[in-house]
């Protein structure tokens, strides 16, 4: 029987079910090129979990001490120190006439290039 590299690596993993994993184990008795695919599989994982494997007499990131933050919300500040709240530039910003003007000469200008540029391309 012949089976596929995931099937194998799965195999290795552990993640097969009952049926599948004895019908692996039974074709690696049976046929020695599948025993060696899942030796080398094997070695693979091996290879990859030394490579990863934790440094000696480094600290991990689960071991470091937790360093906690301030968190400072700035309006119940202002409000102690009876400060006005900031207003959002959103909210203040108003639209004058040189930014309608300036929105109208790029709608224009817009129309003169679609009209008269693009044909030329």
């Amino acid at each position: 029987m012949n089976f596929s590299d995931e099937i194998l690596v799965a195999f290795v993993d552990g993640a097969l079910g009952e049926a599948s994993r004895r019908a692996v184990e039974q074709a690696m008795l049976d046929d020695p090129a599948i025993a060696q695919r899942v030796a080398q599989h094997r070695a693979s994982r091996a290879h990859v979990s030394a490579a990863f494997a934790p440094v000696p007499g480094a600290r991990s990131i689960s071991r470091m001490p937790a360093r906690g933050g301030t968190v400072i919300q700035l309006a119940l500040v202002r409000a102690s120190k009876g400060q006005a709240p900031v207003v959002p530039a959103s909210s203040r910003a108003r639209w004058s006439w040189l930014h309608w003007g300036a929105l109208a000469a790029m709608l224009v200008l817009g129309i003169v290039i679609g009209r008269f540029g693009l044909p030329l391309l």
